[in-house]
């Protein structure tokens, strides 16, 4: 029996991913493999981003009086939502994804772990936005027993982690451990062909290559009962997402419903129309009954086109590469949009979607298998 292993960012305390770890795993378990789980890696800067009390959200970022009132009112719903979303996430990782056991916090700890095949990815696991450096954990450093075969699978990055020379010379280094190499933006798998001089394959997300079938497994039922638009963006205050509502054809005739990517204050908590403390499973729900989409989010933009929802996504300077890639590869680069003047609600295609995600779909497995049988 073959032993794989997933390092990914599925503690991560985002939708985004949980998801696509979840995906990952129901994918290769599809595939006819049984032992199958994630390594428990949680490094300290990914701890630091989701902790309850920290500098970072118990002092405030600006001195003007109406801020600091703001900031007064919002700070305490602000820490009970984190700790609310914390709970959610763990109990979605203990039953969904199966972790439990011992929690690794550096390269240092891995020592003699059982597994003969290491999947390095997906998600921004490459980003020194997150990581700070290239961290070696992810590039498949460790002491392993009975290895066979590393091999990253659509990992992503922000493509300003190779502007920095130190980590171009670091990420080279650590490219060498891997057997095969995958990612998941065209950009990224340019810049790493030309580093390392090495074919890089480029890899559809995990919850695209899974399927909507393994979401509908745990999706929850529906949550709002009347036809309604839902907004899932970075900054819900944003004007541009705000506008390209309003582009939505007869766009009065529907609810608006704000799905919260990160934590939310005293409007999160009251607001009906502000989901803020949704479990994944209700996530899903919130995209599969949607009436149409606005988003600025990769995995909204997934989960728009899993679930055939009219969607447009709204242009983020320097975070929209992600979104880019994607799109350019169905055929649907028109509904990333930097005006409410380009937005475009016509019917979209989704049997010709479908098919161009099903290619990316198999070229993918054909490369987990490829993998999968290096001995």
């Amino acid at each position: 029996m073959k032993r794989i292993r997933i390092l990914s960012f599925q503690n991560a305390q985002n939708f985004g991913a949980m998801l696509q770890a979840y995906g990952l795993k129901k994918t290769i378990e599809g595939m006819g493999y049984t032992d199958v789980a994630f390594l428990n890696y949680n490094p300290e800067y990914l701890k630091k981003r989701y902790r309850i009390f920290s500098k970072r959200n118990l002092f405030p970022k600006q001195k003007d009086l109406h801020y600091l009132l703001a900031w007064l009112v919002n700070t305490p719903f602000y820490m009970i939502n984190r700790f609310r979303k914390k709970v959610i996430f763990k109990r979605f990782q203990r039953d969904c994804l199966g972790i439990s056991g011992k929690e690794f916090a550096s390269p240092a700890e891995i020592k003699g772990l059982e597994c003969n095949y290491l999947v390095c990815g997906s998600d921004q696991i490459w980003s020194t936005w997150i990581t700070g450096e290239p961290d070696p954990v992810f590039y498949g450093e460790g002491d392993y027993k009975g290895l066979r075969c590393i091999f990253s699978y659509a990992a992503s990055s922000e493509i300003s982690t190779y502007e920095k020379s130190e980590n171009v010379a670091k990420i080279s280094k650590l490219l060498e451990n891997c057997n095969f190499i995958s990612v998941r933006e065209k950009s990224i798998q340019k810049k790493l062909s030309d580093i390392t001089q090495r074919e890089i394959e480029l890899c559809v997300d995990p919850t695209l290559l899974s399927g909507v079938e393994n979401f509908d497994e745990i999706a929850s039922e529906r949550m709002i009962n009347k036809p309604y638009i839902l907004v899932y963006s970075y900054n819900n205050d944003s004007q541009l997402i705000k506008d390209l509502v309003q582009t939505i054809p007869d766009y009065k005739n529907y609810e608006v419903h704000h799905l919260s990517f990160g934590v939310s204050g005293r409007k999160g908590t009251f607001d009906r129309t502000c989901h803020a403390e949704v479990k994944v499973e209700e996530y899903i729900s919130l995209f599969k009954y949607a009436s149409y989409v606005v988003t600025n989010s990769f995995h909204g933009l997934a989960f728009s086109l899993l679930y055939h929802k009219p969607f447009v996504v709204a242009y983020v300077e320097g975070l929209s590469g992600r979104c880019e890639s994607l799109l350019s590869q169905i055929g649907c680069s028109g509904k990333l949009v930097k005006s409410a003047d380009d937005a475009n609600w016509d019917v979209l295609d989704f049997n010709m979607i479908d098919s161009r995600i099903e290619r990316l779909r198999a070229h993918s497995k054909d490369f987990i298998q490829k993998c999968l049988d290096f001995e």
